[in-house]
């Protein structure tokens, strides 16, 4: 039980003691109700023992009295649950392991007493461990501490009852086994209760998560002053491993810092684990290194994207399906997550490889056999539809709901409200980009979803998970249909603010740069206010974003910032510099790589170069916008990006015609005529006004010539064609004979 909680009762009753009369402590009972509990009443009854053995018994009588009278306020009956209930079930527990610690003869005098499983028997193992152990003689000391440490793994282990009140109990016990088991006289079963304490704490639902792992560093650090590498190496490196889990899920400190730790614990402990004396535990080390990797923040993204690959395809050497079924498929669930943000290679054919992974896991984690990492898939198969590339982009949409949903059928609210809050989160995104229905109710429909989700994630439970929904809310109202729209953007603005109050650049350094670009994003389209002041602002933001955003580290991301800066320095007539932030975006967003952002990238800078008469840029970017449409076979999957991509094509083969013809390059100019495959663009290269000079060259006008031959002769040959298709059409069938028939 919290040290806390057990000193407030005591402050509690020694505030009862001083009391006049029994209406003033009732007094003091409705003041401190909050702390009116089981445990409370426990307290009572021990105190009272004290009393009576003091010779107080009048005293001693008046506190069981209260005592009984709060247990019936609470609806306890005070026969069962009394300080010597208690010390008998727990006394007969330990008698019952040393006979037999088997978990089998064990758990079901456990399941029997599952009500007992609390913070009273916590506290009651400490109040009865510390008067008692000291009493026994030193073999007999060791022997029961060594039962009371059996007993908190077994009830650890335990799977009924109250977790919380469990793993409270599982933590006193490893603390009043360690008195016993002193460093100086146990060192190896010192280090060992350490372990155990370590782990106990990993798994405590108890106090804030944050001073959990804390502790769960400290007891292993302990632990390691024991298990020396060259006395313990196995567990010496078994401990370097969990104290990298524990910095990968580290909350306080710095998080690049913790990662780099967590990867450094796990390469020590790889220095001792090989995969030939101990395959599984190298297995476990190279999943964990997958995972940091993909979370890592120092180096380059890619590499580290390609580094988790690489550990998490090492792990599955040893954890293949027929051995290690349900390590073989998290770890295919691992790789769909990384897949589906790989940026190395074609991003539909790793979006494809994540889904396929997806589903590989859940051909070992089904509905029946283990209904919460089959939720747990079936929600990430959601989120991969929402962002697939191939395939109709209306159907994977449909799919991405279908599958948020087939999760909520495990994730109801009252048992899981985290990863329902989670799925309503992903059901929002979907919605608010669906595509068949009415556009604005599915909006609607979405900002419901988050709205749900914020229910449960609150700021004070779930910071990270609230500052995301109110990130999604803000891009939300950006685009939403229903009320003022003046309006929707202020609250869009709201929204990202408020993320950034947890979002900070320090602890949340990549999430503090998207909020940066969401927030550049609603400034550019805020109507309240001056026009200038806003896009100035936008600007600010973008620019924020890039301290984070590097080239080197987050290429995409850099990327897209720029092609953002362009669009806007366009309106603010800088000229340059909206040019050179679109070129840095083609540096990145290159037609094989980012086939449609370079598209949509190439467009930017060619239409605005054009229209400036800057003829080298507008070559530039149509060359490069050009050559993605010209391979958009390849890569074009859905209508949706069908539309994006024939958007008003021939206008790129008419300026970019234009713009060889105004640098005098003829030759270039007729290649890119003759690639539009359109007549209208050779017709304008025919035309006077398309010249300077007002006279058509003579190497243009030959090409004219040779175009018009070609045509006729086409013409030709495809009125021939339709002549021969007629009188087919025209010619009598002969019938066949009876025998042919036959």
């Amino acid at each position: 039980m919290d040290e806390t909680k057990i000193q407030t009762y005591l402050n509690t009753i020694a505030d009862l003691l001083r009391c006049a009369t029994h209406a003033e402590a009732m007094d003091i009972v409705a003041e401190d109700k909050e702390w009116i509990d089981e445990g409370f009443l426990i307290a009572l009854e021990q105190v009272a023992g004290n009393m009576a053995n003091q010779s107080r018994q009048l005293t001693a009588d008046w506190l069981l009295n209260l005592r009984n009278e709060l247990a019936a306020s609470l609806g306890v009956q005070a026969s069962s649950h009394t300080w010597q209930a208690y010390e008998t079930f727990l006394v007969d527990v330990l008698e019952a392991i040393e006979k037999d610690r088997d978990p089998q003869v064990i758990f079901p005098y456990l399941a029997a007493n599952q009500d007992k499983l609390n913070d009273t028997l916590a506290y009651v193992l400490q109040v009865w461990a510390t008067n008692i152990l000291p009493q026994l003689k030193e073999i007999l000391a060791q022997y029961t501490a060594g039962f009371i440490v059996e007993f908190s793994k077994l009830v650890q282990m335990f799977e009924q009852g109250n977790p919380a009140g469990r793993m409270e109990i599982a933590i006193v016990g490893y603390q009043v086994a360690a008195t016993v088991f002193t460093r100086d006289r146990f060192p190896y079963e010192w280090g060992t209760t350490q372990t155990n304490l370590a782990l106990a704490f990993s798994d405590r639902v108890r106090g804030e998560k944050s001073h959990n792992l804390e502790q769960v560093i400290y007891y292993y650090n302990q632990a390691l002053e024991e298990y020396t590498r060259d006395r313990f190496p196995y567990d010496w490196a078994k401990t370097q491993r969990n104290i990298g889990v524990a910095y990968s899920e580290r909350i306080s400190g710095n998080p690049e810092e913790n990662l780099e730790l967590a990867i450094y614990c796990y390469n020590q402990a790889l220095q001792e684990i090989r995969r030939d004396l101990c395959s599984e535990t190298w297995a476990k080390v190279q999943n964990s290194l997958g995972l940091a990797y993909s979370k890592r923040l120092r180096g380059q993204q890619t590499d580290n994207q390609e580094l988790a690959i690489h550990h998490y395809n090492q792990a599955l050497t040893v954890y293949t399906r027929d051995r290690f079924p349900d390590q073989w498929a998290k770890v295919q669930n691992h790789l769909g997550n990384l897949l589906g943000e790989r940026i190395c290679g074609k991003k539909a054919e790793n979006q494809e490889q994540a889904i396929h992974h997806y589903k590989q896991a859940l051909k070992q984690f089904t509905y029946d056999g283990n209904p919460k990492m089959w939720a747990a898939i079936q929600n990430n198969l959601g989120i991969a539809y929402w962002e697939r590339i191939l395939g109709e982009e209306a159907e994977n949409l449909e799919l991405a709901i279908h599958y948020c949903n087939q999760a909520l059928q495990v994730y109801k609210r009252d048992l899981f409200p985290e990863m329902w809050a989670r799925s309503q989160k992903n059901l929002g995104n979907v919605w608010c980009n669906r595509i068949h229905g009415n556009a604005e109710e599915n909006i609607e429909l979405g900002i419901q979803c988050y709205n749900q989700a914020l229910e449960i994630y609150t700021r004070d439970r779930f910071a990270y998970e609230w500052a995301i929904t109110h990130n999604n809310l803000g891009n939300t109202f950006c685009r939403r249909i229903r009320g003022e729209k003046a309006e929707n953007i202020e609250w869009a603005i709201h929204y990202h603010q408020q993320a950034l109050s947890v979002y900070t650049r320090d602890r949340f350094p990549h999430e503090w740069a998207n909020t940066q670009s969401f927030l550049g994003n609603a400034w550019c389209d805020r109507i309240h206010g001056k026009r200038k002041q806003n896009l100035e602002l936008a600007i600010y933001h973008y620019n924020q974003a890039l301290q984070e955003y590097t080239r080197d580290r987050f290429p995409y991301d850099w990327a897209k910032t720029q092609n953002h800066l362009g669009n806007i320095y366009k309106p603010l007539q800088r000229t340059p510099e909206a040019i050179k932030a679109f070129q840095l975006a083609l540096e990145i967003y290159t037609p094989k790589t980012f086939p449609l952002e370079s598209l949509m990238a190439g467009r930017y800078l060619g239409n605005f170069a054009f229209t400036m008469g800057l003829w080298t840029e507008t070559i530039q970017g149509f060359a490069v916008a050009i050559e993605a449409l010209e391979t958009s076979s390849s890569w074009v999957t859905s209508k949706t990006q069908k539309s994006k991509v024939l958007l008003n094509p021939l206008d790129m083969y008419e300026k970019i015609v234009q713009a060889h013809i105004n640098q005098g390059l003829f030759d270039q100019a007729i290649q890119y005529a003759e690639r539009s495959h359109s007549p209208m663009v050779v017709r304008l290269m025919g035309t006077q006004d398309f010249y300077c000079s007002a006279e058509i060259p003579v190497k243009v006008q030959e090409f004219l010539q040779q175009y018009e031959q070609k045509q006729q002769k086409i013409g030709v040959a495809q009125r021939r064609d339709k002549v021969r298709t007629a009188k087919k059409q025209k010619a009598p069938i002969k019938k066949s004979s009876s025998k042919q028939r036959k």
